[in-house]
């Protein structure tokens, strides 16, 4: 048997709908030196059945059977642990790659001779809804053209923005990965355990490579469960669940003497997440689950036993924040408690700045609350540059209607143009 020079990982679970569509792009490599490695998390529909039609179909397909549903985490471990080949990638199940993708992604992780090399992608976008969404997700998956070395590949994506942690658009070098797999530990991780594993293979790796090449990998943004208008509380709390990811980083570079170095990425990171929920609690987050979704918050984020900067004027547009259950007023003054505590000061100012804006579009100026909205935006931005930037600007553009966009720059004391 030939030598494998692609291993590709991909745990699933429960993914019967779309496996026979997904696993013949990869069965269409022509590049015969890969193993294509499903890691089966105890799925309940008929995962299994389709996996094992296909592996009669294609050697190159081996299966590994988790006992018990262990989350994509566990799943990735194991799939690293049993790779054989010289270069390793990673796929959802239900993602698709274009043909030919092995063959050009091997010759040119070659060619660069890189730890990593970052790729392009397609966004398909199943549910047609274009908009902010789709356009921020496009620019996450974008490489960064060409090399870092050394402590940049890690500083590039996890301080400096230059690329981000998505694992499916990239191959590695296998030693890296196995190196970088072998301090995870074996628990469940649901959100944010893809940030972690590629923090961990950033920390290890000499090298990144970023190509603008035709996109080689397609993205269903819309499938298993993401791209959805409402997120109930269950599936709200496996994202703030993802807080223990930044903790184990944090763990992580204290094990190596390295967390003073990095405490910036350290919070950058944990920061991150936590502004990630707080935009979903604000967008998506039914109104009848938002007092049981804040309490979540709470219950996961809550910094009030370290030092935090006091920065009890981000919490002067509490009259925005809506109760339910008549719980409105108690809600009211545990988020203004809460908020205090977090030490998240930029998130604040960002998120709920953001809610003032919306209150006024949804409501209007002409009331008590308004007022207060737009002392505090006075108040927080009468000497920054807010409005500066090309993408601000576009957003006041569509979100703002000509006479609220007024009324707060006469208030800031700025007017401003924007063609």
């Amino acid at each position: 048997m030939p030598d494998i020079k692609i291993s590709i990982i991909i745990p699933v679970y429960n993914m019967a709908e779309y496996l026979d569509e997904t696993i013949g792009t990869w069965t269409a490599q022509k590049m015969q030196e890969i193993e294509i490695i499903y890691i089966n998390d105890a799925s309940t529909d008929a995962t299994l059945k389709i996996l094992k039609k296909w592996r009669r179909k294609d050697s190159r397909i081996k299966i590994i059977n988790l006992p018990e549903n262990s989350g994509p985490w566990t799943a990735r471990i194991e799939g690293v642990n049993c790779a054989t080949g010289e270069y390793i990638m990673f796929a959802d199940a239900d993602d698709t790659i274009t043909l030919g993708a092995c063959e050009e992604l091997y010759a040119l992780i070659k060619k660069r001779k890189a730890d990593i090399l970052h790729f392009n992608t397609r966004i398909i976008d199943v549910n047609n809804k274009k908009g902010r969404a789709i356009r921020s997700l496009k620019a996450f998956v974008k490489p960064y053209r060409g090399r870092l070395e050394e402590e940049n590949v890690l500083k590039g994506c996890f301080a400096e923005g230059k690329y981000q942690f998505s694992l499916w658009n990239k191959i590695y070098r296998s030693k890296i990965c196995k190196k970088a797999f072998s301090y995870m530990e074996k628990e469940y991780l649901c959100m944010a355990e893809d940030k972690l594993a590629y923090f961990l293979v950033a920390f290890f790796a000499k090298s990144y490579y970023g190509v603008n090449t035709k996109a080689r990998y397609n993205y269903y943004y819309g499938r298993g469960g993401f791209g959805k208008n409402e997120i109930s509380t269950e599936r709200f709390e496996r994202y703030c669940s993802g807080i223990r990811t930044a903790d184990r980083a944090a763990d992580f570079l204290d094990s190596q003497g390295k967390l003073d170095q990095y405490k910036d990425i350290v919070y950058k990171f944990r920061r991150d997440i936590v502004a990630n929920c707080l935009w979903k609690y604000i967008g998506e987050v039914p109104e009848a689950e938002k007092y049981d979704c804040f309490c979540l918050m709470k219950q996961y984020f809550d910094l009030s036993q370290k030092d935090t900067p006091d920065d009890a004027e981000c919490l002067a547009t509490e009259s925005l924040i809506q109760g339910t259950d008549g719980r409105s007023a108690v809600y009211k003054q545990e988020l203004r408690d809460a908020i205090k505590g977090w030490g998240y000061n930029d998130i604040a100012d960002e998120y709920w700045i953001w809610y003032c804006w919306t209150y006024l579009l949804s409501h209007g100026t002409d009331s008590e609350a308004a007022d207060e909205a737009l002392t505090y935006i006075n108040r927080r931005y009468r000497k920054s540059d807010f409005f500066d930037g090309p993408r601000k600007a576009m957003y006041w553009v569509l979100k703002c209607s000509p006479g609220i966009f007024d009324k707060i720059c006469v208030l800031l004391g700025r007017r401003k143009k924007i063609d």
